[in-house]
């Protein structure tokens, strides 16, 4: 065999290698996933994601293009009214409306939602206001998960609360908000709750009272909860 051939079938096979190298370097790159909010440093769900992405936290200079998925933690009042919108007035806002454009997946822990908090003590229509914003985030395309729920999802591939499943998960959230709100309006706020403020309720056909976490119920009130099977919950 001369020389030249031997040079030729040399950088054949090296070609061919660099190709398989390449191929399989790329076969195992892993896709990227945002977190927005530092808290995740201290998460089970960063240090959970990173087996399988790229995890980076929010810079100021984000591409979404590179991402697969947007994890927000926290959803502030303002960052939900801007996005139920479709307002870009700050970074989060930009990145996230952006990468609903794109395609990309977004996704927002629901312990984070900051409206949720005042349930107790917020004017009714306000908060179905929010309630409101908040499910027209699942319309434009937003998951609201827990923190398994979405670590599942990002692992397994699971769709939680996607497409058909939103209508489900809408009117879940609206019977709680109902329920938890009915609670509060057959409340007791007084410190003493004696038979009499029971039996007040019970006369109105109400089954399910309120009272305040530090209330204290006389014996002849406990005895009446019991005998009709009343349920308290403290708010």
């Amino acid at each position: 065999m001369d020389m030249e051939n031997l040079v030729d079938m040399i950088t054949k096979e090296v070609m061919r290698r660099i190709q398989k190298l390449s191929y399989d370097e790329n076969r195992y790159i892993k896709d990227k996933v945002l977190l927005l909010e530092d808290c995740f440093e201290n998460s089970n769900i960063k240090e959970a994601l990173e087996e399988k992405y790229i995890v980076d936290s929010y810079s100021s200079d984000i591409n979404v293009d590179c991402y697969k998925a947007i994890v927000l933690s926290k959803l502030n009042l303002k960052v939900l009214s801007n996005l139920a919108l479709g307002l870009c007035n700050g970074e989060y806002e930009h990145i996230i409306i952006n990468a609903l454009f794109k395609g990309k997946r977004v996704y927002v822990l629901e312990d984070g939602i900051e409206y949720r908090k005042y349930m107790s003590g917020a004017n009714k229509n306000l908060y179905k206001l929010y309630t409101e914003y908040e499910q027209k985030l699942i319309y434009n395309g937003v998951d609201i998960l827990n923190e398994g729920n979405l670590i599942r999802t990002l692992l397994c591939g699971q769709d939680i609360h996607r497409s058909q499943n939103h209508e489900v998960y809408e009117n879940s959230i609206s019977e709680k908000i109902e329920k938890e709100q009915e609670v509060i309006k057959n409340s007791l706020s007084k410190k003493l709750i004696t038979e009499l403020d029971l039996r007040r309720l019970y006369m109105d056909g109400v089954k399910e009272i309120g009272i305040l976490k530090k209330s204290i119920l006389t014996p002849l009130a406990q005895d009446f909860i019991r005998i009709n099977h009343l349920k308290i919950k403290r708010v």
